[in-house]
């Protein structure tokens, strides 16, 4: 193992994106990591576009990049849910223009790409369904029926599972995704407002908006194992990459939980963030973003030392999602009333670009596309 780069893949989480250099192959091979054998030397991950499963040697590894390396055949695109015209917005980030719109179910409010990036899960609120679309496409395969108010999705790391939160029903929803059929129906505390999952797969966190909790799943067995309580009306959660800390935006009491993973204590509450509501780490860990629904701007925070360092205004009303670059050089953020997604250069936190998208924008996701 020492003698070549299985030292270094045993360390990665299952389901990171990864582009590993190969000694015998001149172009970089971009992958979700699955697993690595050390007996064997083998590396297992699916490519990405295709979802084809690759395996290579440890020793074949000349390089390794976290995360996708920048190829000129490659394009960032950002998926906006637009919940008043029912469509999905496709932005192309190098040029910041709208290059496809989708046609989904009533309000759809969050959505998530699978880790190949081939599908795309949009949460119909209304119409009580979740799309299943092909990313490049826009062709809906499936409508995932028989779920109550879903207003937010996370897929578990290996793709196996879509966890939905269920607004009104209290509840939140298993979906297998091969099969697309629903498995279990998980009771929580209150109104699950958000979700999240862990970067190991291990746990989802649930905010219970109504009661200011977080409800832990153990998703081996789809049971609330602890209850964590946070701020006021509790709302966007996220996980750091290494799964150690999740933050939780706290809308009525202006402030961020931040939660130690192995305790499920906070260990720290962010004072003094105005009305935070979703969440965006940077690639690196080291900025926490928070829009702010109220007065249309994004804070940000320092998460070594958990204070703020800015505060961006968006141009845009009833500031909603957010969603970074893979680069961590932009952010993508939903302006629901201005019907529009501010682009915020994070070198220097200002607006470099405004784009006009569908009605009341509300979910950002973002993903990378390489023919």
């Amino acid at each position: 193992m020492s003698n070549c780069m299985c030292s270094r893949l045993v360390h990665i989480i299952r389901g990171q994106i990864i582009t590993l250099f190969l000694s015998s192959y001149a172009t970089p091979l971009p992958i979700v990591f699955l697993s690595v054998d050390t007996t064997s030397g083998c590396i297992r991950g699916a490519r990405i576009g295709s979802g084809s499963i690759v395996t290579v040697g440890c020793c074949d590894v000349a390089a390794l990049y976290y995360g996708l390396y920048p190829l000129s055949n490659c394009s960032v695109l950002a998926f906006i849910a637009d919940s008043g015209s029912s469509t999905v917005s496709v932005i192309n980030t190098a040029t910041n223009t709208v290059i496809a719109t989708y046609t989904v179910e009533t309000q759809p409010r969050s959505l998530v790409l699978s880790s190949d990036q081939s599908l795309l899960y949009v949460a119909n609120l209304a119409d009580n369904t979740i799309s299943v679309v092909a990313s490049t496409t826009g062709e809906t395969i499936t409508t995932i029926t028989g779920i109550t108010s879903p207003v937010d999705l996370a897929l578990t790391p290996n793709n196996a599972y879509l966890y939905v939160a269920n607004f009104l029903a209290e509840t939140v929803t298993v979906v297998e995704t091969a099969t697309n059929t629903i498995v279990a129906v998980i009771p929580v505390s209150g109104i699950a407002g958000t979700i999240a999952i862990s970067p190991n797969g291990s746990v989802a966190y649930v905010a219970g908006t109504n009661v200011n909790t977080i409800d832990v799943i153990d998703t081996s067995n789809n049971t609330v194992t602890a209850t964590i309580n946070v701020g006021g009306n509790p709302a966007g959660i996220v996980f750091s990459r290494d799964g150690t800390t999740a933050y939780v935006a706290n809308r009525d009491d202006d402030s961020i939980s931040v939660i130690d993973v192995l305790t499920n204590t906070v260990s720290a509450t962010i004072a003094n963030v105005s009305n935070p509501n979703y969440l965006a780490l940077s690639p690196d860990g080291s900025r926490l973003y928070a829009t702010d629904t109220t007065n249309g701007t994004v804070t940000v925070i320092d998460t070594v030392n958990n204070t703020q360092t800015a505060v961006i205004p968006t141009g845009g009303q009833l500031t909603t999602g957010i969603a970074i670059t893979p680069d961590g050089r932009y952010a993508y953020v939903a302006n629901a009333l201005s019907s529009n997604v501010s682009v915020i250069d994070l070198r220097t936190n200002t607006v470099v670009a405004e784009v006009p998208v569908g009605s009341f924008p509300f979910g950002v996701t973002i993903g990378t596309f390489c023919s």
